[in-house]
């Protein structure tokens, strides 16, 4: 069991360091947008994100997790723009 906890520690510690890439991405995205006036939501962007994501649904990782996963993410990255 602990080993298995380990490797569950280790995957966590990789989601949050690809979560923060992903923010600070978001954030240059923000600037780009600030600069050239362009709204932060772009639900066609969003959507198209949503549909490729679910096309790698499983029987663990179902499409309702992933867009329940993913509907928090968006939600940080547009704080961040803003």
């Amino acid at each position: 069991m602990e080993n298995l906890r380990k490797l569950i520690d280790n995957c966590d510690n990789k989601i949050i360091e690809i979560l923060k890439e992903r923010m600070e991405i978001s954030k240059k995205i923000g600037d780009y947008k600030k600069q050239n006036n362009l709204p932060i939501y772009n639900q066609k962007r969003e959507q198209e994100i949503m549909d490729n994501l679910k096309t790698q649904s499983s029987k663990l990782l179902t499409e309702e997790t992933i867009e329940n996963i993913y509907k928090e993410i968006f939600t940080a990255s547009k704080k961040i723009q803003e």
